[in-house]
């Protein structure tokens, strides 16, 4: 188990947030479909991905994700 303790924590550390999910209420339909844009809109992306292109979407996804679980800003 001390061997694999990275693995472990990743696995505990996703379950928790999975657990928080259940208890906590239920996502809106509207932002489960803005998130079926988002996915879609990264899969149908024309041209091949330069690594400034993928590090600026990252910055993006990540700014969006820091503010929601923030709860910062109004849309």
């Amino acid at each position: 188990l001390a061997q694999n303790k990275a693995t472990v924590d990743g696995v505990t550390a996703r379950m928790d947030l999975a657990a928080q999910a259940f208890t906590n209420h239920s996502t809106p339909d509207s932002v489960h479909e803005a998130f079926h844009t988002l996915r879609h809109a990264l899969h149908m992306r024309q041209g091949p991905w330069t690594d400034e292109e993928a590090t600026r979407v990252r910055a993006i996804l990540e700014m969006a994700a820091r503010d929601i679980v923030g709860g910062k800003g109004q849309a």
